[in-house]
């Protein structure tokens, strides 16, 4: 239910960032998104997977120290959540392969509107994951 409500919550502010866009007649988040989503995600999974080994790390050495501890549950969601970027790199990379299709945008009057809006929706999936994975860092600095 939770997956539901995030994927919700980027779609809507995507939505509304590109109706500004729109409205504003400013086309840098299209052509920034465009031009350079994909690299963007790359170096955002990156990010988050150096960011994970360090978590993981700490996570093996608490249940080392108490084996009370069951993070079962915690590695399978980092192993989650960098799969989710690798499959919305994917994603995006068929985005923007439909986006730019002649025939779609024959057929199809907003196609640049929607696909826009679900490019930054997933742009701004990639930023929450790093902000939440950055969260768990921080979360195991104050702890020490």
């Amino acid at each position: 239910m939770i997956w539901i409500k995030n994927i919700s919550f980027y779609i809507v502010i995507a939505f509304l960032l590109n109706a500004l866009s729109i409205w504003i007649q400013s086309p840098f988040l299209s052509k920034f998104l465009h031009d350079n989503v994909i690299s963007v995600l790359i170096y955002l999974l990156a990010i988050n997977t150096a960011t994970t080994g360090i978590v993981l790390t700490k996570l093996k050495e608490l249940s080392g120290i108490n084996s009370n501890f069951d993070f079962s549950a915690s590695y399978k969601e980092l192993k989650t959540a960098l799969w989710e970027q690798i499959f919305l790199i994917g994603v995006s990379l068929l985005v923007l392969i439909l986006k730019d299709s002649t025939i779609i945008k024959a057929k199809f009057e907003y196609h640049d509107f929607l696909f826009d809006t679900v490019i930054t929706a997933i742009f701004i999936n990639g930023l929450d994951t790093l902000r939440d994975t950055s969260k768990a860092i921080f979360l195991i600095i104050k702890k020490k």
